[in-house]
């Protein structure tokens, strides 16, 4: 009896131990994790990054999301220094890697900018000054959504790929070291063609257009039609669509991107002031319920799908409209 008892008791005991183990583990998965250490840009690139989680699951995902965020930034590297670059290579690289920075976290970023460095290391500007003005703007209109969207190492490697391309349509035509020998007069000779010439009538050379001009020109012709191909064959790296520019980044993901750096700026920008209870047409002592209707009533009516048939430009202003919609609800959600 003695024995059972002690068995009973010690059964006990370890299943209350147990209980509180994983009462223990369940209530640390449902408390967000400590970000206070953490810079405000990083605040700002975790909470970015977990939006979607926070909107449309529930909280234990969201700060499930966050812990995986934390991890990574504490595995990772750090922010790399970019002050011995010339603000036109740190513009570059920050926009090559804004989309990062606006949906990835800061880890994925910081990646990103090292990446950017990286090939950067590896590269340098080619010198243009020996060409004209005008080929120099070509070039640099050629090679300018690498500029924006693709970072300076592979900007660059456009420039000498395009300067290439112009030396090669630049053909010397003739040597100047070698005097100019006038062809000898031929006398004129009978219309009707001899009898085994190799010379066939109708399919001589044009002697006015230079054979470098036609091999060059079907060149031409062939990387126009590799790109074409190589452009089909691209999707977005973010969403996965196919995308309709040079780049791997879709439409869709460019006007996103570019409508929260907007919105940064205007957050950095002094002055200018976001008015979250204009935007969802709420009182300023509106409930949580009452902000809540509010949000879903304009996402119903802005959402980019309802204006899909008008054309690019509605569904790109209903793109912006929804995302203001979402950031003035985040922002009075979070008080």
């Amino acid at each position: 009896m003695a024995i059972n008892l002690r068995s009973t008791m010690l059964a006990t005991i370890c299943s209350l131990g147990l209980s509180q183990i994983t009462t223990s583990i369940l209530s640390a998965q449902q408390r967000p994790p400590d970000l206070s250490k953490l810079s405000s840009e990083q605040q700002e690139m975790i909470a970015s990054a977990c939006n979607v989680a926070r909107q449309f699951n529930r909280p234990a995902k969201y700060y499930r999301c966050l812990r995986d965020q934390l991890g990574a930034l504490r595995n990772s590297s750090g922010e790399p220094d970019l002050s011995d670059l010339s603000p036109e290579q740190q513009e570059m690289i920050a926009s090559a890697c804004n989309v990062a920075r606006q949906f990835n976290g800061p880890a994925k970023y910081y990646g990103c900018l090292r990446d950017q460095l990286g090939a950067l290391r590896n590269s340098a500007e080619p010198d243009l000054s020996d060409l004209s003005p005008e080929q120099q703007e070509m070039i640099f209109n050629a090679c300018r959504v690498a500029r924006q969207f693709i970072g300076p190492a592979s900007y660059y490697n456009c420039l000498r790929s395009q300067r290439a391309g112009l030396a090669a349509q630049i053909a010397p035509v003739t040597d100047p070291g070698t005097p100019t020998v006038s062809p000898p007069t031929q006398q004129p000779t009978s219309t009707s063609p001899k009898t085994g010439s190799g010379a066939t009538p109708g399919l001589q050379t044009n002697p006015g257009i230079p054979i470098n001009l036609l091999i060059v020109f079907a060149a031409v012709i062939f990387l126009a039609f590799l790109q074409e191909i190589a452009r089909r064959g691209k999707k977005c790296f973010t969403c996965g669509a196919r995308t309709t520019n040079a780049t791997q980044i879709c439409d869709s993901c460019q006007e996103r991107a570019r409508a929260e750096e907007n919105r940064r700026r205007e957050e950095q920008t002094p002055g200018v002031s976001f008015n979250p209870y204009e935007v969802l047409g709420v009182s300023l002592g509106a409930s949580r319920e009452e902000i809540r209707s509010a949000y879903r009533d304009l996402i119903a009516r802005y959402h980019p799908d309802k204006v899909s048939h008008l054309g690019q430009e509605f569904e790109a202003i209903a793109r912006e409209k929804t995302l203001t919609i979402n950031r003035a609800y985040e922002m009075l959600t979070s008080l």
